[in-house]
Order: structure tokens, then C-alpha cells, then sequence
């Protein structure tokens, strides 16, 4: 039996050193790569949670929770010939990512950001059907 398992073993590792080498890259990328070099906005998001957090969620839940409603009023508002460069779309990020910062030091108010989100992105899908991508 422990013969069998050697030789089984054996045979295994044949298979796999037979197994070819593949080309580095079959396809390399043309152009440039792609670079967010954002990492100034993550530091900002980092800072105001480690603000959100030390206020304390107690003090900050009620401005946070009227954040959360008059962002949600902005998303609804929405014109319904919303051009995919309009500077309310990069205003509704920020604001939302901010908010989300904020939420993270208060996760109690997590619920409420969620139902938020989904209602941006069902908003936002519908506005962007008439766009011409």
C-alpha cells in the first residue's frame, strides 16, 4: 500500500513538472496605466473619521441622521436630463463618502446610509439610461 502511494506520488509530480510555462504576458496593455492617485481624498476620509470617532457617536448621531435626509432630498431632486458631467454628481460623491466617514464612527446609523445608497444608485442608473456612453 505505501508503495502504491509513492509511486501515485511520484507520478503526480511528473504530471506537474510537464505542465508547459506560459508566455509572461500574452497580451500586454497599450497606453498608459491607470493611476487614481486619489490618496490625498483617503486621508481626508481618515481624518474626519478619526474626528467622527473621537466627538463620539451620542453627540454627532442627529447631525449625521439630517446629513443622511438632506442628501437623500439632493438625490431625489435630481433633474430627470442629468448630463454625466454635471458637477451634482461630484458634489453627491464627496458628500456621500464624507458621510460614510462619519457613519463608520457611528455605525448605528449604518441602516439609514445603505437605504441611502441604494436609493443614489437606483436614481443614478435611471438618470444615466438617456446617457450616451
Amino acid at each position: 500500500m505505501t508503495r502504491r502511494r509513492v509511486l501515485v506520488g511520484a507520478l503526480l509530480a511528473l504530471a506537474l513538472l510537464y505542465v508547459p510555462e506560459c508566455d509572461d504576458d500574452p497580451n500586454p496593455a497599450e497606453g498608459e496605466p491607470f493611476v487614481w492617485d486619489q490618496a490625498s481624498v483617503w486621508a481626508t476620509l481618515q481624518t474626519r473619521f478619526d474626528r467622527a470617532r473621537a466627538r463620539g457617536c451620542h453627540s454627532a448621531s442627529i447631525e449625521i441622521a439630517e446629513r443622511i435626509q438632506s442628501l437623500g432630498a439632493r438625490v431625489r431632486a435630481l433633474p430627470e436630463d442629468l448630463a454625466p458631467d454635471a458637477i451634482e454628481l461630484d458634489q453627491l460623491e464627496t458628500d456621500f463618502f464624507e458621510l460614510a466617514a462619519d457613519v463608520a464612527a457611528c455605525p448605528r446609523l449604518t441602516a439609514r446610509l445603505v437605504t441611502l445608497y441604494a436609493e443614489m444608485r437606483a436614481t443614478l442608473k435611471d438618470r444615466s439610461r438617456a446617457w450616451s456612453m
